[in-house]
């Protein structure tokens, strides 16, 4: 079972392991519902109760300390929106702990990406992340897999690797899998259905598309 996997993770490290997820979980004043009285209260409670859950079934400690510190509402955005508005954190990373990271949902998993990122950019250690649900209904590659890079490459050009650490901030192999798989499944159709070629034909539609 997914308890057992993560279970594993935990009896395999000296350190202390850390449940640490990306909250709070704030919508912006163009949210449905929103009131001045409502802005600084998370509106998702599954993260919560999701960790709440694994730290008592695994006996692990839950991280307070690392929160976000920019509210970009990914959830309401289109897989485009969600490359260009990335997630920050902020907070202290306990250096003597490994972190398993989770969430309610992986859409595209770039917010957990941003968390493991932030975590190792400041000294921590990531061995794990695991989310409850993903719209396939099915467990997910989190990393991006070599031949999804290499996939990615080949039908963008050599040239992505450049282009997209300037467009989007980061490298592309720092991509999910499912963010990858989304990236190769565009070019396929823009060749299948619309003839583009591969290369600058269509890493010029790929920019075209982010700004749009």
């Amino acid at each position: 079972s997914l308890v057992d996997e993560l279970a594993e993770f935990v009896v395999k490290f000296n350190n202390p392991i850390i449940l640490s997820f990306p909250h709070p979980a704030f919508d912006d004043e163009h949210a449905v519902g929103y009131s001045e009285e409502s802005k600084y209260v998370p509106t998702n409670g599954l993260p919560f109760s999701y960790a709440g859950y694994l730290a008592e079934v695994l006996r692990c400690g839950k991280s307070s300390d690392i929160v976000q510190s920019a509210r970009v509402g990914r959830t309401k955005l289109t897989r485009w929106l969600r490359f260009l508005c990335q997630p920050h954190f902020t907070g202290e990373v306990a250096q003597d702990s490994a972190y398993i990271l989770l969430d309610d949902v992986a859409a595209t998993a770039g917010t957990i990406a941003a968390l493991r990122s932030y975590i190792v950019g400041n000294g921590g250690t990531v061995v794990g992340a695991t989310c409850l649900a993903h719209k396939d209904g099915k467990k997910q590659k989190f990393a991006v897999a070599p031949e999804t890079i290499d996939m990615l490459l080949s039908l963008y050009g050599s040239e992505l690797e450049s282009f997209w650490a300037r467009k989007i901030g980061h490298e592309i192999h720092c991509v999910t899998e499912i963010e990858g798989k989304f990236l190769v499944w565009w070019a396929t159709e823009r060749e299948k259905h619309d003839g583009w070629s591969r290369g600058d034909q269509l890493l010029l539609g790929l920019g075209d598309k982010l700004d749009q």
